[in-house]
């Protein structure tokens, strides 16, 4: 940015010119003006400026190369038009000069400061000025100094004024002197025309270069610069024509061919000729190089020093003298202490709360034996705050005395690190690592650890159930010792690719191995945490002989069902379903809690099983946040708050048998109790707790876990309220099944045996004819089509039961999630839960053309994929279900179509419904079912649903018809141990 004009512009420079100061030679008057300037603000530059028309030329200069520079960019242009002083903080910060090269370039100017040079008639003719290369300011001192230096280079000015002799009478003195100056000068000088030729030279000049005078005058001054440096900056005649002087540095070359580094300054003379002044500056080269390179080190220096001072790990501090004045401190022990005012003060006025910890009695021991003092782990009280109790604090430290000169001790330096975090951390891992510890063995899974396919942990659950007595039986052991032979290949390879980084499932059986050598169903979930660069095979197993056995009664049951009525294989599959539902729930809960345990400090805080820990009298000291959410407390204070002494369990003991059974057998595992939650609800829960003692056998507390089982409770007393139903309705169902066989199916099959068995003798008699056993084989076809109608009016007649229990909605899910259950084919089901509900008939109809279309779907469909989805628009309800299988021409199918499809269009025209279906070889069946609300009889059936709601309690009791099961809950207090 370019500075403003002076408003009296024209008079300041004639006023300048009056003075006769621009281009004379140094004076040692203001040389010391400008030394005391960059002494007194401690500056590395000092200037005394004088700004004409188009540049600024210094009379005098400390720590600056130039003789001038142009007016234009300079700082001085913005100085003198001020009459006091002027101050830039930080140029790279100030608009006016953030772009200026003098900013930009190196070295930078960041600080200037300067005070304008002002005759009495009010024309500033320069600046007094002093520049740094970093930002900062002046004090008031600083500011007083430079002010009065202000003044006094005015009054140097004046005073030379005054002593000027009149040209006239002085010219030949003058003359005489300035050629004898020229002769005896120690700078190169000559004189040229506006061609470049030499006019003059004096000897300086000639032995810089290495000519003889009469050798320089053949020459062009152009001769002695490189054409390299003439093509960048060429020698600008036109500006000393118009009466510039010019100061510039340049290479000349010497009569040998090397280059001489030089200063110029050139100005043109009264009588139209040019002069120039060339000074060697080889060796002050030398020395600014240096100089820069020095400054540069010792920047660079200064900076790692104060960088490692300030953010170094460790508190740092120096203390003067017998008193231990706070000298130097860094920021880590301001940190430490609390930020408190110390330096110039002693220890004892700055700290008081160390009396009498021996502190103080250390530092005057080492100040006066001179001997260092080493502390580790030292404990320490501070008041890092002024309301708080004094803190305890750990610290590592050295005192070091500094010696003077004479050997004596003068200061000591103390350098240290606060490992308070450090040694908490320490504490709380081992209470982490016991905790933990304690966890692993009160689990009810078994846990075990290997590395490198050998056992390096085993918990108690774990040695129980393979029928070991103690974990040391095993430490050491091939894993293949637990592995039955024809597992153990299949799951040591699963490890060796689990610990080369490939993904393996994380959840398998197996036959385990137990140490009588008989063979046991394991579940095992494993994980691979990686500890110290080391990885390690965690495993967590259990039992599932008793799932296995349920399984197979399970399946047994559904196999003998479906064998005697195919009919019902949807509602027992249905409750098959939601046993595997609640299965697979206990399964995630319990693999979610292995892979918490095995994440160690994540368990506690992350794991969905109650951890809880109590004393002999009541108190809880500590809950994890899964007690919380199962007990419906918001936070630890409010459980805190329960009194246990008068709390009672549930379900047949008092806390205090609970606490002496306890006590007695040392730990009690999975007792189901009931807990009272924060709202007064109970929480049914599955509860494992074990006493800890201290080591004189005194109880210390008791620790246990808790799971809750509320909602496997309520879905037992509800399967069981169902299963009752169920047997009752089957009971009918095969009484009215048992009858339409016998008295039809029954004796058709009969009539069957008996003309099979007569076909079968005449054979035997070798009294076979043709044709009379052509016409028997039509008559028993006859007869197994009449059969086959039987069965088909019996199997319409029969009502699903799941309609009856559970509603339409849950029905038809459980006929697809039934498909599901082996895992091959891919369900989804979304049939909303306020779908409509229609007379028993038509429920019966839907749900019969549905499972109709399913089974045709898994007989002939080859699908992996089935969607049944239902919705209600204008009075319709549209039932879609979708397979992504093999398609079928249904034109064809229309025409020739098996009982399948003709028993669905049969039904649907029964209740009114329109049944379409479309289908195609590459996307598979879709099969939509539309269902008039108002022919179905559904709004009817809502309204008695609705008026039945009406009556409060009462729709809880009546509601059997809907499958809704009665569940409830006796009320019991609060139990915890």
């Amino acid at each position: 940015m370019k500075a403003p004009l002076p408003g009296n512009e024209g008079a300041r420079i004639e006023a300048l010119r009056r003075y006769d100061i621009l281009d004379t030679v140094p004076e040692q008057a203001f040389d010391d003006l400008t030394l005391l300037a960059a002494q007194i603000c401690e500056a590395p530059v000092a200037l005394i400026s004088f700004v004409d028309a188009r540049r600024q030329w210094f009379k005098s200069r400390v720590g600056f190369a130039s003789a001038e520079t142009s007016r234009e960019g300079s700082f001085c242009s913005w100085a003198i038009t001020q009459p006091d002083l002027f101050i830039v903080p930080d140029a790279l910060q100030d608009e006016r000069f953030a772009t200026n090269h003098l900013v930009t370039g190196e070295p930078p100017i960041r600080f200037y400061a300067a005070m304008s040079l002002m005759t009495p008639e009010g024309h500033a003719l320069g600046t007094i000025c002093v520049i740094d290369h970093v930002a900062r300011d002046l004090n008031a001192r600083q500011q007083d100094a430079l002010r009065a230096l202000g003044r006094q280079t005015m009054t140097q000015l004046e005073l030379r004024r005054q002593l000027a002799q009149p040209a006239v009478e002085r010219l030949r003195e003058t003359e005489s002197k300035y050629k004898l100056l020229v002769e005896q000068a120690s700078d190169g000088i000559h004189t040229y025309d506006f061609d470049g030729n030499f006019i003059d030279v004096n000897p300086k000049l000639c032995e810089m270069l290495g000519y003889t005078r009469e050798e320089l005058l053949r020459l062009n001054v152009k001769d002695l610069i490189p054409a390299e440096d003439l093509a960048v900056a060429p020698v600008r005649f036109g500006e000393l024509r118009a009466g510039k002087t010019l100061l510039k540095e340049r290479r000349l070359r010497r009569k040998n061919g090397t280059l001489l580094p030089v200063e110029i300054s050139g100005r043109m003379l009264t009588d139209g000729v040019l002069q120039a002044i060339i000074r060697d500056i080889t060796e002050r080269k030398q020395v600014e190089e240096e100089r820069t390179r020095l400054l540069h080190s010792l920047e660079e220096e200064r900076a790692r020093l104060a960088s490692l001072f300030t953010q170094a790990p460790a508190f740092v501090v120096v203390l003067r003298g017998p008193e231990h004045i706070y000298e130097i401190v860094n920021p880590r022990y301001m940190q430490l202490i609390g930020f408190r005012d110390v330096l110039g003060k002693s220890v004892r006025e700055a700290l008081p709360e160390l009396e009498g910890q021996g502190y103080f009695e250390l530092l005057d021991e080492v100040f006066r034996t001179g001997k260092p003092h080493v502390g580790n782990e030292m404990p320490v009280l501070l008041q890092r705050e002024p309301e708080r109790q004094p803190e305890e604090r750990f610290l590592d430290f050295v005192y070091q005395p500094m010696f003077d000169a004479d050997g004596s001790v003068a200061d000591i330096f103390v350098h240290g690190v606060d490992i308070t975090d450090r040694k908490r951390a320490e504490e709380a891992l081992r209470e982490s690592e016991e905790w933990l510890r304690a966890i692993f063995e009160a689990s009810r899974d078994g846990i075990l650890v290997e590395d490198d396919e050998r056992i390096v942990y085993v918990n108690k659950s774990y040695t129980s159930l393979f029928g070991y007595d103690t974990p040391e039986e095993l430490i050491g052991k091939h894993v293949s010792t637990l592995i039955s032979t024809q597992d153990a290949e299949r799951m040591l390879e699963f490890g060796r690719r689990r610990a080369r980084g490939e993904p393996v499932s994380s959840m398998y059986e197996f036959k385990g191995k137990r140490k009588d050598g008989s063979l046991i169903d394991i579940e095992g979930s494993v994980s691979a945490p990686t500890i110290a660069g080391q990885t390690y095979i965690t495993t967590f197993v259990r039992d599932i002989a008793e799932r296995k056995r349920a399984e197979e009664a399970l399946r047994r049951a559904k196999d003998e069902l479906e064998e005697r009525v195919a009919e019902r294989t949807a509602e027992l599959s249905l409750t098959n379903v939601m046993l595997l539902e609640q299965i697979a729930e206990r399964e995630r809960i319990e693999a979610a809690l292995s892979e918490s345990e095995a994440r160690f400090r994540g368990v506690f805080e992350n794991t969905t099983i109650g951890l809880y820990r109590t004393t002999p009298d009541g108190r809880i000291l500590l809950a994890n946040p899964a007690v919380l959410r199962i007990l419906r407390y918001t936070s630890f204070e409010e459980l805190a708050a329960c009194d246990l002494q008068r709390a009672t369990h549930a379900l047949g003991y008092s806390r205090q048998e609970f606490l002496e059974r306890l006590e007695r057998e040392g730990e009690i595992r999975d007792l189901e109790a009931a807990w009272r939650k924060a709202d007064g609800s109970l929480a049914f829960v599955r509860e494992s707790a074990k006493v800890v003692r201290g080591s004189d056998e005194t109880v210390l507390y008791y620790e246990g876990t808790i799971e809750d089982i509320t909602e496997r409770k309520h879905a037992e007393e509800a399967l069981a309220h169902v299963r009752n139903r169920l047997m009752t309705a089957q009971e009918d169902e095969r009484r009215h099944l048992s009858r339409e066989l016998h008295d039809e199916a029954g004796q058709s099959l009969m009539a069957i045996a008996m003309r099979l068995q007569r076909l079968e003798n005449q054979l035997r008699a070798g009294q076979f004819d043709r044709f009379s056993a052509r016409e028997e084989i039509v008559q028993l076809r006859s007869i197994v089509q009449a059969t086959q109608r039987d069965l088909r009016r019996t199997a319409h007649a029969l009502h699903p039961a799941a309609l009856e229990y559970f509603g339409l909605a849950k029905a038809l899910g459980g006929v697809i999630k039934e498909v599901c259950a082996d895992g091959h084919v891919q369900c989804s089901v979304d049939v909303p839960e306020d779908f409509p509900r229609f007379t028993p008939a038509v429920e019966c109809m839907i749900y019969r053309i549905v499972q109709e279309a399913v089974t045709n779907v898994l007989k002939h469909a080859n699908a992996s994929s089935i969607s049944l989805s239902a919705t209600v628009h204008d009075g319709v309800a549209a039932i879609t279900l979708g397979d992504d299988g093999d398609g079928f021409d249904v034109s064809d199918a229309k025409a020739h179509g098996g009982f399948g499809l003709i028993s669905m269009r049969e039904r649907a025209e029964i209740i009114g419904a329109r049944l379409d279906i479309s289908s195609s070889g590459k996307t598979g069946t879709m099969i939509k079912l539309h269902v008039p609300l108002e022919v179905a009889g559904a709004e009817e059936f809502k309204h008695q649903d609705k008026a039945s709601g009406s009556k409060g309690e009462q729709d809880e009791n009546e509601n059997s018809n809907r499958g809704r099961p009665r569940t409830g809950t006796p009320e019991h207090r609060l139990t915890a141990s």
